[in-house]
């Protein structure tokens, strides 16, 4: 039984989901959904919302922790769910990158990490050298982006690099 979904999606953030279900009894500690292993930690998940049989994902990505709460007297599994990018921000490392633009590096680190679904103009200059030290991959590409006045966002399994337009109206979307 869900009892509530919120997804977020920002710019350069990772999209990240919070998903609500009621599950089992504090009381007696029982909780069946939780223990079935079916949201266990780093399963994969697909949101979907629709009407009339039309479905459309609204977050795809992979259970980052979960937990067992009370809330208006009813038992619920509360699972954090992040998209697959969260595994470039585990771990630091250090290499080093000759003769690349910035948007050579960003495209190459994400497709190490299993990232293809690409839309990343060229941008920035060419660096004879250009060190990443003791920085985890995911804020390494965002200091590339940030320092080029670009921005990003992840549409579904796409990673899209930008440049905001300040001079377009604000859309709530």
């Amino acid at each position: 039984n869900v009892m509530s979904i919120s997804v977020y999606h920002e710019l350069n953030k990772i999209p990240t989901a919070i998903v609500k279900i009621a599950d089992g009894e504090l009381s007696d500690a029982s909780f069946p959904v939780g223990d079935s292993g079916e949201f266990a930690l780093g399963k994969s998940i697909d949101i979907q919302a629709g009407y009339n049989s039309q479905d459309t994902s609204l977050f795809k990505g992979i259970i980052s922790s979960n937990s067992h709460g009370l809330q208006a007297g009813i038992s619920q599994l509360q699972m954090t769910c992040k998209h697959d990018v969260v595994k470039m921000t585990v771990g630091k490392k250090n290499r080093h990158f000759n003769e690349l633009s910035d948007s050579d590096i960003v495209e190459s680190i994400l497709q190490e990490n299993g990232i293809t679904d690409l839309d990343v103009p060229a941008f920035g200059s060419t660096h004879e050298q250009l060190l990443q030290a003791n920085v985890s991959d995911w804020d390494f590409i965002l200091s590339r982006i940030d320092s080029n006045g670009m921005a990003c966002r992840i549409e579904g399994t796409k990673f899209v690099v930008f440049r905001p337009d300040p001079s377009l109206d604000a859309v709530l979307t």
